[in-house]
């Protein structure tokens, strides 16, 4: 495997990474506005 490679797979890691956490992060924020919502109807 040449250096090139390599450094072509670690930065499409890394922006496997981002989409995960940035996906996990806009759901956690959805998540609790709806739970606000939720709880303010009470």
């Amino acid at each position: 495997m040449s250096v090139d490679s390599n450094n072509i797979l670690m930065n499409f890691l890394n922006l496997l990474t981002l989409k995960i956490i940035f996906k996990v992060i806009i759901l956690k924020m959805i998540f609790i506005k709806f739970y606000f919502m939720y709880e303010f109807d009470e």
